[in-house]
């Protein structure tokens, strides 16, 4: 039996849509903040990657106010199942902040920051204990 090809290398898919407006507010917010420019570029595209290949790709939503805790532990545990829980965890805190980002703004992102936080959180812990 032959041995088992790793997966070529492929970028990221980026394209947000309809999303980046507000991701592109997040990103200003960050600098604001005065966030490295490597924390700002690494939230920014765990946001950005989060849309363009689990929301529009799997779910087919188009807002944020369409996106509930299920998304973001969905989404956390594809993460898990592909990537180290260190890796997994930083694209969560991205997209943790952009959430927290929204609600303080007003903005409807969709889920509510503690439940998608409860979900991501619970999803990673289910991970690590297998």
């Amino acid at each position: 039996m032959p041995a088992p090809q790793p997966r070529s290398w492929q970028p990221k898919r980026l394209d947000a849509g309809a999303f980046q407006p507000e991701i592109f507010s997040f990103r200003l917010h960050l600098a604001a903040e005065g966030k490295a420019a490597k924390t700002t570029r690494t939230y920014t595209e765990a946001v950005q990657w989060f849309v363009a290949a689990y929301l529009q790709e799997h779910t087919g939503r188009s807002a944020w106010d369409q996106v509930d805790p299920r998304d973001v532990r969905e989404w956390m545990s594809l993460l898990l199942d592909r990537y180290s829980p260190a890796y997994a965890s930083n694209q969560y805190r991205g997209l943790q902040q952009f959430l927290q980002m929204a609600r303080r703004r007003g903005a409807d992102p969709g889920p509510d920051d503690r439940a998608a936080a409860s979900a991501g959180h619970r999803a990673a812990g289910a991970r690590l204990q297998r």
